[in-house]
């Protein structure tokens, strides 16, 4: 399926969907570490708000917000499935957040990128913020953006 195929949503931790996502985000993220996000205690994520990117009903990226204070959040546990990696899946998730989160008032998105997506969060346009540091095993590197 092409860009124009994507769809995109917002889902709760009562959803079925933040399952599926879960297991893209262990599969993707956790288990190449030697880790398992569902030994990991997930239940603050009903905090969180949830967003994926879906190519018919298959979810095909993810990631996670959390709440930092009223006008800033924490972008986390970014993936894309990866027959979709380097199609603009990635970009497309990020910008429609993005695009809800700026008209619900936040003015600052902050993430820990993991040294091999750097470049992908500056194409964003995400500054990092920062010397890089250790995180769930691997390097990573503070970066956020403005919003307003």
């Amino acid at each position: 399926m092409q860009k124009s195929d994507w769809t995109f949503t917002e889902f709760t931790t009562c959803d079925v969907a933040y399952e599926t996502a879960s297991q893209l985000r262990n599969r993707l993220l956790r288990q190449p570490l030697g880790l398992d996000l569902f030994s990991e205690d997930r239940t603050a994520e009903a905090l969180d708000r949830h967003f994926a990117a879906w190519s018919g009903e298959q979810i095909i990226a993810c990631l996670v917000i959390t709440p930092k204070s009223a006008a800033r959040v924490k972008l986390r546990q970014m993936c894309v499935a990866e027959d979709y990696q380097g199609r603009g899946v990635g970009s497309f998730l990020v910008a429609r957040t993005e695009q809800l989160l700026r008209a619900d008032g936040i003015e600052e998105i902050e993430l820990a990128a993991r040294l091999e997506a750097q470049n992908f969060y500056q194409r964003l346009g995400y500054a990092i913020k920062g010397e890089p540091f250790m995180e769930v095993t691997i390097e990573h590197i503070l970066m956020a953006k403005m919003l307003t």
